[in-house]
């Protein structure tokens, strides 16, 4: 996976705190945008399954586990939300290194941001030799 980009997203269902990760290889990368942005209906600005019917969901999971992508869930099951995701972001941190993961991508929040950069410094000078940038967008 040397080079790949990796998208993150957090969800809570049922008292556990998930983020899933994506990797999309560079050379996959403008195909897998394109076809993301057909996949939007008229005048939507972003998919977001909050916002989806349960038909819709099932329309845009079967489209989207067509792309050149690989997931993974992480899950952590507590009542402290900063917590599960420290403990979440520091595990995929480790794991994205390890696999050659280039860049990450996290969806920017006011207030999570410092602690989120706290986490990935840890894991980053845990293994050194093996650089990740990472973007709070």
């Amino acid at each position: 996976m040397n080079g790949d980009h990796a998208f993150v997203d957090e969800s809570i269902r049922n008292g556990a705190y998930l983020m899933c990760v994506t990797v999309v290889r560079p050379r996959h990368l403008d195909e897998a945008r394109k076809a993301l942005r057909l996949m939007r209906v008229r005048g939507q600005h972003k998919i977001h399954f909050a916002e989806e019917s349960d038909k819709r969901r099932r329309q845009l999971l079967g489209d989207i586990a067509l792309l050149p992508a690989k997931s993974a869930i992480y899950v952590a099951r507590t009542g402290d939300q900063v917590g599960a995701r420290r403990l979440i972001l520091g595990a995929m941190t480790s794991d994205l290194i390890e696999s050659g993961v280039h860049r990450m991508m996290l969806d920017s929040r006011e207030g999570q941001n410092d602690r989120d950069r706290q986490v990935i410094h840890q894991a980053t000078t845990e293994q050194p030799s093996r650089p990740l940038e990472y973007l709070h967008l």
